[in-house]
């Protein structure tokens, strides 16, 4: 047995144990002692940064992604590999975020749409093409993304049908317009209350197209009068305790 070969295998387990665990590189949590422990910790994870930025590992410059800042974001937004861009895309500032709005990874563009804050949600929404990425958008309940995801998405009945239950009182009221009456039903199916009778009242819609409307409405107008009840018994409750 090669003994060099031996002692160089043990000295670099006992250097990698510090960053690897459960077959995985992981982010060392505290400043090995044989780095000069907490002491050398801006020195240390400065290094580890600038080693790891460089690597043929993609698992590590996706580390760096997750605990670098904005130089670290800024050079790994153009990174070859999609894990680690949306990994900058997850943690990255605004400035990242509205570049990576244009990636040509959807998965990536994906990754914005969940964690990018308002104003670049709002930038990724007009003009984003796909439809995943667009009911990402949707999910994040942000009203003037949501509009402009229904404007743009108009002419595309299937789509809008699948975000109506995502979408606030205000699109909805917009959507009642629309000329695809399915697009229509949907919307009382579940709209509020002067929705559904809108649809209910809609004659261009087949009757037997509106049977979950009605239950929609029954359940609206069920759980108005229970609302109602209660507030009348809280009303005779205050009366009651001010004779």
């Amino acid at each position: 047995m090669d003994n060099n070969a031996s002692y160089e295998s043990a000295f670099t387990d006992f250097y990698n144990d510090s960053f690897f665990a459960d077959g995985q590189w992981v982010w060392p949590e505290n400043v090995p002692d044989w780095a000069g422990g907490p002491e050398a910790e801006e020195e240390f994870y400065s290094a580890l940064r600038e080693a790891w930025m460089v690597s043929t590992d993609p698992r590590k410059r996706l580390l760096v992604a997750e605990h670098g800042g904005p130089a670290e974001w800024k050079a790994l937004a153009t990174d070859s590999d999609y894990m680690v861009r949306a990994a900058v895309a997850m943690v990255g500032n605004d400035a990242v975020q509205r570049f990576l709005c244009r990636d040509t990874s959807s998965f990536v563009r994906e990754y914005v749409a969940n964690f990018a804050p308002p104003e670049v949600l709002r930038y990724l929404a007009s003009f984003e093409p796909d439809p995943a990425v667009l009911n990402n958008i949707v999910k994040r309940c942000d009203i003037p993304s949501q509009q402009k995801v229904v404007e743009r998405m108009w002419d595309d009945p299937d789509f809008l049908k699948k975000i109506i239950p995502l979408l606030p009182q205000s699109q909805l009221e917009k959507l009642l317009s629309h000329d695809d009456q399915d697009v229509r039903i949907r919307v009382g199916e579940y709209g509020n209350g002067k929705q559904a009778r809108a649809v209910l009242n809609d004659r261009s819609i087949p009757e037997g197209k509106k049977i979950f409307v009605e239950d929609h409405l029954a359940e609206l107008e069920e759980i108005a009068a229970v609302l109602r009840s209660g507030r009348h018994l809280e009303r005779n409750r205050d009366m009651d305790m001010e004779l």
